[in-house]
């Protein structure tokens, strides 16, 4: 999970040294004439639009303590959101939550790790996933980015000092997405369709936090993409036992009680999204030799990585998202990509002679050339 959201990522630390974005003389700070049904209803926006702005979010917290915020990109006219949650490796102890030498990208994130002041051309305008003509995010969407700072695949509670003490490891993730949610709510509650994308650790943060789409905006369409977000198996994967209680797993995701092993794993989540919010569209994009995710398997315990990978895929669809689900389905690809794979080549992977680009708009029921194509299981 470590080279997860490479594009995201490289991007806000390239232009990290860049000043706070400056609100463009088209901000009105006492008006909003687009307020009533394009982004905000009747609240004052505060970026120009097409601009990244980093905004800090009260009571949010990073592993090593300190405040995080939100990114956000209003967009002219724009009656939809787009909720993307990044990623950036995982860990649980603190050798692996080194950021210098363990299994994370980083541990806070702030204005100067962020791509404030950037376009939305220079960013997401990249990316084939959010910025093509094919991309159902290309227009029409606002856009709210999730960093990702806490080790805990976006679902921890809790915090430790490991062997450390006294310095504590803030794994918060499940409390942050729930408080940029409540901001995101608070400057968007009007959206009229709510998608969340999850770039790898964000893609499992997408199976916790999807069911919260249909309470914060229910009059909304709300979809919800998974992004090499693999559900680690305990019984393919053993250390993934241990993550449920380290990062304190029980007090941010619900789940349909247990299965066989008896411990709260992804896959009971995925199950409880499957049987109780049908109205919010699912969709899990993966490799089954996904090359990171069959790493982060091995670290955990598991004797071949990507056997570990494929065999907790066929479980879950199997047994908890179950192929005949119509709300929650698979795009499962021969190979070893990763989910900064899935943003780039967008418009050219295919598997089973489907493409992705095609899959992705027909989950989001969005037309391509007038038609909106099919959306199966593809494995």
């Amino acid at each position: 999970m470590k080279r997860m959201s490479t594009l995201l990522w490289a991007t806000s630390i390239a232009l990290s040294a860049c000043a706070p974005a400056e609100v463009g003389s088209d901000v009105n700070l006492s008006s909003n004439t687009e307020a009533t049904t394009a982004y905000d209803y009747g609240k004052t926006r505060d970026c120009a639009f097409d601009q990244v702005c980093f905004k800090p979010v009260f009571a949010t917290k990073c592993l090593d303590g300190s405040q995080t915020g939100l990114e956000v990109i209003y967009r002219s006219g724009a009656q939809n959101l787009l909720i993307i949650l990044d990623g950036g490796g995982a860990c649980w102890d603190s050798g692996t939550c080194d950021v210098n030498y363990g299994t994370i990208e980083r541990d806070h994130y702030g204005l100067a790790d962020s791509a404030n002041g950037q376009t939305w051309s220079q960013t997401y305008g990249q990316m084939p996933l959010f910025g093509s003509s094919t991309s159902p995010f290309a227009t029409n969407y606002n856009i709210i980015k999730i960093p990702y700072c806490t080790g805990d695949v976006h679902i921890g509670n809790w915090f430790t000092y490991y062997d450390q003490f006294p310095k504590p490891y803030y794994h918060n993730g499940s409390k942050n997405v729930a408080n940029i949610l409540n901001e995101a709510w608070n400057r968007f509650p009007n959206a009229q369709k709510v998608a969340m994308v999850g770039l790898s650790a964000g893609g499992v943060g997408v199976e916790c936090h999807s069911n919260k789409l249909a309470s914060t905006w229910p009059f909304a369409q709300a979809y919800a993409i998974n992004l090499s977000g693999v559900p680690f198996m305990p019984q393919f994967v053993p250390g993934a036992a241990n993550l449920s209680s380290i990062w304190a797993v029980d007090l941010g995701c619900d789940w349909d009680g247990t299965g066989p092993n008896n411990i709260i794993d992804l896959g009971d989540v995925m199950r409880n999204n499957r049987k109780n919010y049908t109205s919010v569209r699912k969709g899990v994009v993966a490799d089954y030799s996904d090359a990171v995710m069959s790493g982060f398997a091995e670290a955990l315990g598991a004797p071949t990585g990507s056997t570990a990978v494929a065999n907790s895929l066929n479980y879950v669809f199997t047994n908890d998202i179950t192929p005949s689900a119509t709300n929650y389905r698979v795009f499962f690809h021969t190979g070893n990509l990763h989910a900064d794979d899935y943003v780039a080549q967008f418009n050219t992977l295919t598997q089973g002679g489907v493409r992705l680009r095609d899959w992705i708009n027909g989950l989001m029921q969005n037309p391509v050339g007038g038609v909106v194509p099919p959306w199966n299981n593809v494995r």
